[in-house]
């Protein structure tokens, strides 16, 4: 018997619900990777896009099941494809590294685009550093400055020290050492470790 649609979602969002309960061990559940891990597994296969990430992340980390690389990337994938933004970065990271998949950094800038045009500051951060490094891509000071300048202005440290080092160089922009005082000052702020 076939299960519909709702009632098949209803029961994925059950068994997502039950998996952090497992994992923490709250609401007067005993903690139990294993079992919030076959919660999250039953959810996915369901086609709960939260479960199919956390699957992933299980998968990626080894937790309450052997590190597997290629289940992570497919149950990323499957994520993505409903929309999860951190899973399109995920994909991008396994690209960029080789991890689940062959190493493609084509494909990891594409990824890395499509998380960071939905506002994912670490796909910003990571994109921007490949056009600032030209990362088997050509060197694009211009959308290195324009990844890390929307990183920054919400308030990440990675991508404001990295811009202020941009700024007081000068490197494709006008040297402006008030701005990469103002930007080094806001990363060290949060305690980043080159801007103090």
């Amino acid at each position: 018997c076939k299960m519909g649609t709702e009632p098949r979602m209803e029961l994925a969002k059950a068994h997502y619900n039950s998996g952090p309960m497992h994992e923490s061990g709250e609401g007067g559940v005993k903690k139990d990777i294993k079992k919030a891990f076959e919660f999250f597994k039953s959810a996915a296969e369901l086609g709960n896009p939260m479960a199919q990430y956390n699957l992933a992340a299980y998968y990626e980390n080894g937790e309450g099941v052997i590190k597997d690389m290629e289940k992570a990337f497919h149950w990323y994938t499957k994520a993505a494809d409903q929309g999860d933004v951190e899973a399109l970065h995920n994909i991008a990271l396994c690209y960029e590294n080789g991890e689940g998949v062959d190493q493609d950094i084509q494909q990891a800038v594409l990824f890395y685009t499509k998380a960071a045009e939905q506002g994912d500051v670490a796909a910003q951060v990571s994109l921007a550093d490949i056009y600032l490094n030209g990362t088997s891509v050509e060197r694009d000071i211009k959308k290195a400055i324009e990844w890390f300048t929307k990183a920054a202005e919400k308030g990440d440290a990675t991508a404001q020290s990295n811009l202020a080092i941009i700024y007081e160089n000068g490197d494709g922009v006008k040297k402006d050492t008030k701005k990469a005082f103002e930007l080094y000052s806001s990363a060290a702020e949060q305690g980043y470790p080159v801007a103090l």
